[in-house]
């Protein structure tokens, strides 16, 4: 989900137009218009479709419809960990097996 349009700040530009810069996705769009109130209008209309867009990404990314564990743990290592190194990971994950033991008290 995307920031309220409150949140966006449209600023006046020196040739006197007005201006947005919106990032989806590592995509930057800049919205330009002669006025404040276009800037917004133009604004509100982006948010929806990327909003759309980004529910249909996720839509297919990850089926919610008879899924098995196995199936969503496989896509999720697939689709959020893919970009991290083995070595990272295992290493996250015996820090947090560590923390676990040493913070479940006496055997």
């Amino acid at each position: 989900m995307h920031r309220a349009i409150s949140n966006y700040k449209i600023t006046k530009r020196k040739d006197g137009r007005y201006y947005v810069r919106l990032q989806d996705v590592g995509e930057i769009t800049h919205i330009y218009g002669k006025t404040k109130a276009e800037v917004q209008g133009k604004l509100e209309i982006k948010l929806e479709e990327l909003n759309t867009l980004n529910r249909r990404r996720t839509e297919q990314a990850f089926p919610t419809r008879n899924i098995t564990l196995a199936n969503w743990a496989h896509l999720c290592l697939n689709t959020f960990c893919a970009f991290l190194n083995p070595r990272h990971i295992l290493r996250h994950l015996c820090r947090k097996c560590v923390i676990s033991i040493e913070n479940s008290g006496p055997m």
